[in-house]
């Protein structure tokens, strides 16, 4: 008997690196035999930033319905915006659905934390204990951050313990990344004009970035001052020297997580908090080991991190393809085209089963102008798809088949990745993809959504430059008073036309159409209505005239009609006296003070003479002057 496949959602923040992939490959360690399927909803904001990019990449989070799902796990701590926690967290209790925050405690939501406090306690106190540091500087990380401010503490409370302060000036807040730490660091040497004993950092990208920026400055780690971080991420553990480290369990706390979710939907009861011990990893920047960091790496490091390498040169080149794929696409079918020859030949980080997703509006004019909020709109357009090496056709869905088709379809347990696709304060939509899990280590996701962005960015530029070429010659064939083809357009459109109707063996007519009495409106009302009376003649044409009727305006007040005879019984009388009523009408609706009447004259083109054109405009000449003689005599 089949086992119904259960949905577990997870959200994360992108920035979340090797930390991410590690408890995602513990999330997923057991799912194969549970027969549940993951989705983890990764987006890119910002700490500390207000702007449009955090509230589209907050708003993604709203696009998937949780209520859809059998339980949520949230890697609360990778999360950089308070809106997305207490919107999560408050659709988790609404819905009462089975649910896990990992390295975060919520209110009612069971929670899988490390003892910060401890792992940061033994590291202060080794450089204290062991290598006498007395003068300790702190890179925290952003200020309110719950595990920067637990580090905090047990870094002031160890040196408390030891007869040492911590003073406020030699407390740093970064933003967990590297940007900020040279200008961090330079100041304070600028400012005390010395080292201090130790530089201790909230995490390991701040503490190689202390690294660097003192090699920089001339010193050496740790003959000058010491350098700790936090994590034990492998990039620290094979920098050189090893960095000094606080190891978390990651992978092992993915797996506690699930197992959470596990009971919750079996109706067991779960721990209000699990919390999982941490240890010292001492390394080359404190003093101690200064061995090898492949070895130490491999030794302290879960195994999702070990297996599925991807070589970087690969994963650069296939970047770089995007751009390449899309140069000179300007429209939805080639982008389609293009992009499904790229996945076909090579999805080392989408996977084997992979879409893409825009906007159905994206091929539109002022695409960005009709977004309100696109995460609500439910509506979504497949551009690209790979499934099992099969490309997937153009088609449009609602956001839950993107959900739903990846579950059922899929025989076994299956996770998939989704990431929005934002810039610039435009969103395009966002992929789906279910490539290897240590894509996130390397921040790879972010990666890979910022080549495809600028691809669609070009994509869009081709798309306007296009349009607006198309615009241009457009305006570069119409007369702009009466919106009709000027004599270019004539020349452009009319003769290749009649010559294209000659060639399938149909007859033209041509007619000659002439304002009457232009002078005396002109020099009697103006200008202005002598050019009203043009627009009148020119729209009354457009209305009563076939529609496949081409129309130029030839000069001054004379148009150039030219039209394909359908049959031999065609009233030409009839279309002209038409016009004539169309005339009075639209006079009429304007309330013009004078009369507005125009001569109209025609002949017939027969294929077999239509070189001899000059020939036909001069008959359809003489009876349109033959006309206007009768018109001034009424």
């Amino acid at each position: 008997m089949s086992i119904k496949k259960r949905k577990l959602a997870v959200f994360a923040g992108g920035w979340g690196g090797e930390n991410l992939s590690e408890v995602l490959s513990g999330i997923i360690d057991n799912t194969e035999k549970d027969n549940f399927d993951v989705f983890t909803f990764i987006n890119f904001s910002i700490s500390g930033v207000s702007s449009e990019v955090n509230i589209s990449q907050t708003n993604f989070f709203k696009l998937p319905k949780i209520e859809e799902f059998d339980a949520v796990i949230m890697v609360t701590n990778t999360l950089n915006q308070k809106e997305e926690i207490d919107y999560l967290s408050s659709e988790i209790r609404k819905n009462k659905i089975p649910a896990v925050s990992v390295e975060y405690q919520l209110d009612g939501i069971p929670s899988i934390i490390t003892d910060n406090y401890s792992g940061m306690y033994s590291l202060s106190e080794h450089i204290i204990k062991k290598h006498r540091a007395k003068e300790i500087v702190c890179i925290a990380g952003p200020e309110g951050n719950a595990e920067s401010d637990l580090r905090l503490k047990a870094l002031k409370d160890a040196m408390r313990d030891n007869s040492l302060t911590l003073t406020d000036e030699n407390i740093m807040h970064g933003n967990w990344g590297n940007d900020i730490i040279p200008g961090l660091v330079g100041g304070w040497i600028e400012k005390n004009g010395k080292l201090p004993d130790a530089f201790v950092c909230a995490n390991d990208i701040m503490a190689i970035a202390v690294c660097d920026t003192l090699r920089n400055r001339g010193y050496s780690v740790p003959e000058d001052t010491m350098v700790t971080g936090y994590d034990c991420i492998s990039l620290a553990q094979n920098y050189n020297p090893p960095i000094t480290s606080v190891n978390h369990e990651w992978f092992t706390m993915g797996q506690h997580a699930f197992l959470m979710i596990k009971k919750q939907l079996n109706k067991e009861n779960v721990p209000e908090k699990i919390s999982l011990r941490t240890s010292l990893i001492v390394g080359g920047t404190c003093g101690c080991d200064k061995g090898s960091g492949f070895n130490r790496n491999k030794k302290y490091l879960g195994r999702a991190l070990i297996k599925n390498e991807m070589d970087p040169i690969s994963v650069d080149s296939h970047f770089r393809h995007f751009n390449s794929a899309v140069r000179t696409v300007k429209n939805k079918d080639e982008l389609h085209w293009s992009l499904n020859y790229l996945f076909l030949n090579a999805h080392i980080i989408e996977g084997n089963d992979f879409s893409l997703f825009i906007y159905p509006e994206f091929f539109e004019e002022d695409f960005d102008k009709k977004q309100t909020n696109p995460f609500k709109e439910r509506i979504i357009e497949r551009i690209s798809g790979v499934k099992e090496s099969e490309e997937l056709p153009i088609e449009t869905v609602d956001f839950d088949t993107t959900i739903t088709e990846a579950s059922e379809e899929k025989t076994g347990a299956g996770y998939y990745i989704f990431v929005p696709l934002h810039t610039n304060g435009k969103t395009y939509g966002y992929a789906r993809l279910n490539g290897p899990l240590n894509a996130a280590s390397d921040n790879q996701y972010y990666i890979w959504s910022m080549h495809m962005m600028q691809a669609l960015e070009q994509v869009e530029a081709n798309y306007t430059i296009q349009r607006l070429y198309q615009k241009m010659e457009i305006l570069s064939v119409t007369d702009p008073l009466t919106e009709v083809y000027n004599r270019a357009g004539c020349e452009k459109m009319s003769y290749p036309q009649m010559l294209s109707w000659a060639t399938e063996g149909k007859r033209s007519v041509i007619m000659i159409v002439d304002v009457d009495r232009m002078k005396y409106i002109n020099d009697s009302f103006g200008h202005f209505y002598g050019d009203k009376a043009l627009k009148v003649i020119a729209s009354s044409m457009k209305t009563a005239l076939p529609k496949d009727y081409i129309i130029s305006r030839f000069g001054g007040d004379e148009f150039f009609v030219a039209g394909k005879v359908e049959n031999d019984e065609t009233d030409f009388e009839a279309i002209i006296e038409a016009v004539e009523e169309e005339i009075k009408r639209q006079s009429a609706d304007q309330q013009l003070e004078f009369r507005v009447t125009a001569s109209m004259g025609y002949s017939i083109v027969e294929p077999k003479t239509i070189q001899d054109i000059e020939h036909a405009i001069d008959l359809a000449d003489k009876d349109m002057y033959k006309r206007k003689e009768i018109h001034h005599l009424t």
